[in-house]
């Protein structure tokens, strides 16, 4: 049988490092393919590489991005229009002296 991990890989090692399972569930994996390898094995080599880079690090900044933009979307009205950066002000820039 040709797996997709090398012989000096253990195969939950392999599923991690190729995005198929979490650092907290390796060692789940690693009892389960040591208990039955034969049926743990097919499952971690059917797994979606849903979890690797580029993917989950994608994920994570435009989750973050948008969390971001809409918090200070929403605090926006607390601040003075001095206290914002001339980008922020678009066209109004003009009509508020500078942020000391």
């Amino acid at each position: 049988m040709s797996t997709p991990w090398g012989a000096g890989e253990h195969p939950a090692d392999w599923a991690y490092r190729t995005g198929r399972v979490t650092a907290e569930s390796r060692e789940q994996w690693r009892t389960e393919y040591d208990a039955n390898p034969t049926e743990a094995g097919a499952w971690l080599a059917e797994l979606f590489p849903i979890l690797a880079d580029p993917t989950l690090a994608k994920l994570q900044a435009t989750a973050t991005r948008l969390d971001t933009e809409a918090e200070n979307a929403e605090l926006a009205h607390l601040f003075p229009p001095t206290d914002r950066t001339p980008a922020e002000l678009g066209e109004h820039a003009g009509l508020f002296p500078p942020a000391a």
